[in-house]
């Protein structure tokens, strides 16, 4: 639930105050929900890659919405899937050595967090997508 809300988050954040405030909430969410205990612990050295791809979601998503809201939304959950998948397929093959009790131990992601980094990401990003618009045509219809 919260990756969808957090893709609408940032959808509607470009829509209501631009790109560049978007991509600064793309940035402090990961951290935030690691101290709101929402992100699991064994996550942590993925939080710069997830602020990262919520920044090129938003920044993906404000480019290419004026053309058209749908090719933003897919495109940007696109790349921010290939983002995240690509990354924890690399920290998978070459894990991270963190020093622990006086020696370098390879910080090894568990198969579930793996999991929920790839495909997942691209399902939630889109379903994100039709939150927020969702959301937009209720906020618009309350406007009149």
């Amino acid at each position: 639930m919260t990756g969808p809300v957090v893709n609408a988050l940032l959808s509607i954040a470009v829509e209501t105050t631009g790109v560049g405030a978007a991509m600064l909430v793309g940035m402090v969410t990961p951290l935030n929900a690691l101290l709101a205990g929402v992100l699991p612990l064994p996550l942590m050295v993925m939080i710069p890659f997830i602020a990262l791809g919520n920044t090129l979601f938003a920044g993906i998503f404000g480019a290419l919405r004026v053309r058209n809201y749908w090719l933003g939304v897919g495109v940007a959950a696109v790349s921010k899937f290939g983002l995240l998948f690509a990354t924890v397929t690399w920290l998978v093959a070459r894990p991270i050595s963190v020093a622990l009790a006086g020696g370098a131990k390879p910080l090894a992601l568990p198969t579930s967090i793996v999991n929920m980094m790839q495909w997942p990401q691209l399902a939630t990003a889109l379903a994100g997508g039709v939150l927020a618009y969702a959301a937009m045509a209720a906020y618009r219809r309350l406007q009149k």
